[in-house]
């Protein structure tokens, strides 16, 4: 499946512990699953292109927990470089011990990370605990662990060393010592959380660490010091927030885009650059194309546009569609007539003849969520069901294939298409879906209009969302959540200027085009249909 020996070692210089196993604790996935989707995330793949194209690597792991992994593990991936850039500072200025460094390889976040730093932040050569240790105070240190009823700080006063001239300065150097050992020794935190209330100073003094640590100064700070520097913690933690919050917001748009798909030939550049595996830079030449060269008449077409490599190509083509009824040449250019020319030119002019034409081919599965790599797979499959790949989306299409699956089991299909069961189970379901199937629509788009009630409330052009209830001849019966049920006239039932069909159960848009509340009658117009027959 994947080289996870390889990827855990790889990932592992640094620290004792690899992302996978800390991810799959966080969320409750199995290990294999999570070093999977680690894999996926390592080789640059996006989230909507994992959940829909390699979820049965995932475990099926749901799109929204998805994105949180995918964003715990970023944060992972900080902590291993922080440690690892630490480790190198502190062997460089000789500061590095094996309690230290089994600390840094062991911590699991920033903020452990910080813990273990600040004591030995440098005020000039050496840290504040490295100075304590060389005036002698670990001794000190000693007899606080013995649990010495009275220490003598006193003797350890040396007036020719600045560090601890006085008692008061003793002490405060013995609380560097103290937080450098707590920090480093996972036994001692353990214990002093089990015996805080025998000894709240020394708790005390190793929370207040850190603070005391990263200043080098003759005399304690001012109010005004203290609430600069509590401003300025708040300001970063309030960077740190809005910085997370941003990505979070751009992964939610990539999916939503990624998961609903774009048509290559009409999407905007912003619609554009927020399609998986896409950007602003791969947008910008991608319109570019579109002036240039005219519309996409296929998604190998990509292919063609600079900066848009074999891995660009993978991650995106399954989300963006080639819809025919959008190919419209620009003004003065045939697309048939003047195909594009390819990057790179083959020596024999036929043959680069021959590539040109197959590039410009119309293939129906461009409109459909299939994914290129399995084009093979699923016109192999069509053919086995008998057929035709130019229906796909149709009404007949989709009830056949759905009637084929009914009848077959994925796993003895599988092998016969020498392919994966989850290869197939994912091609019976785009191909059960039409052309215009929104992802969104199962769940976004509520079943009645919550301002309107009753059918007094209604006026002519009013929208309304509901659910066919019943077909016939003439017409769809629609519920729309008021007293009166709404009539699509088999006039009415379009999209685009083409006839709809629609079935019991589909959720529609409809328009107001006549109400009479006194005979209980209501005419309305197919606006949208908002979930297609599975």
């Amino acid at each position: 499946m994947f080289d996870q020996d390889e990827d855990r070692n790889r990932e592992n210089e640094g620290v004792r512990w690899d992302r996978g196993q800390v991810l799959s604790q966080m969320f409750a996935e199995p290990v294999w699953a999570v070093r999977n989707l680690v894999s996926l995330l390592d080789s640059e793949c996006s989230v909507p292109f994992i959940s829909r194209y390699r979820r049965e690597k995932i475990n099926e792991i749901e799109p929204d927990k998805l994105r949180r992994m995918s964003l715990a593990n970023e944060e992972l991936k900080g902590v291993v470089k922080k440690a690892t850039a630490v480790l190198v500072k502190l062997e460089k200025e000789e500061k590095l011990t094996p309690e230290i460094q089994a600390a840094l390889e062991s911590a699991q976040s920033m903020d452990e990370i910080e813990e273990i730093f600040a004591p030995l932040k440098s005020a000039s050569k050496k840290s504040f605990a490295e100075r304590a240790r060389q005036n002698g105070l670990e001794a000190l240190v000693g007899e606080i662990e013995r649990n010495v009823e009275v220490v003598d700080f006193a003797a350890f006063v040396k007036k020719e060393e600045k560090d601890v001239d006085s008692e008061k300065k003793v002490k405060k150097s013995v609380v560097h010592l103290l937080a450098e050992k707590f920090k480093l020794d996972g036994e001692i935190v353990s214990h002093l959380k089990a015996l805080c209330h025998e000894l709240p100073v020394l708790l005390k003094c190793s929370r207040a660490a850190p603070k005391a640590s990263t200043a080098d100064s003759k005399k304690e700070p001012s109010r005004g010091d203290k609430e600069h520097g509590r401003g300025q913690d708040s300001d970063r933690e309030a960077m740190k927030f809005e910085k997370k919050l941003e990505k979070a917001l751009n992964c939610v748009a990539e999916e939503c885009v990624s998961f609903v798909g774009v048509d290559l030939n009409v999407a905007d550049e912003l619609l554009l650059q927020r399609v998986s595996g896409l950007g602003p830079a791969k947008a910008k030449k991608i319109l570019e194309w579109r002036r240039q060269k005219g519309p996409f008449i296929n998604r190998q077409q990509l292919r063609l546009v600079k900066d848009i490599g074999a891995k660009t190509f993978e991650q995106c083509a399954g989300f963006i569609k080639i819809n025919p009824e959008t190919i419209v040449p620009n003004q003065g250019q045939n697309t048939a007539a003047e195909p594009v020319e390819p990057a790179q030119k083959t020596a024999k002019k036929p043959r680069a003849k021959k590539q040109k034409t197959e590039a410009y081919a119309l293939d129906p599965l461009d409109q459909t969520h299939v994914h290129p790599e399995s084009y093979d797979v699923c016109r192999r499959l069509i053919a086995r069901m008998k057929l035709d790949v130019n229906s796909v989306g149709k009404r007949d299409f989709i009830q056949q294939v759905s009637q084929y699956r009914k009848e077959h089991r994925l796993e003895q299909l599988a092998d016969a298409l020498e392919t994966e069961v989850a290869v197939v189970r994912s091609l019976f379901e785009f191909l059960q879906q039409r052309t215009d199937f929104d992802y969104r629509s199962a769940f976004q788009m509520p079943l009645f209009r919550r301002d309107i009630r009753r059918a007094e409330d209604l006026r002519v052009g009013d929208l309304l969302t509901g659910q066919v209830e019943n077909v016939t001849d003439f017409g769809a019966f629609v519920d729309c959540g008021v007293s009166i049920t709404g009539l699509i006239h088999t006039s009415k039932m379009r999209l685009a200027g083409r006839q709809v069909d629609l079935e019991i159960g589909d959720r529609v848009v409809v328009k107001v085009e006549r109400v009479d509340v006194g005979r209980q009658r209501l005419a309305v117009s197919l606006s949208q249909r908002c979930q297609p027959v599975p």
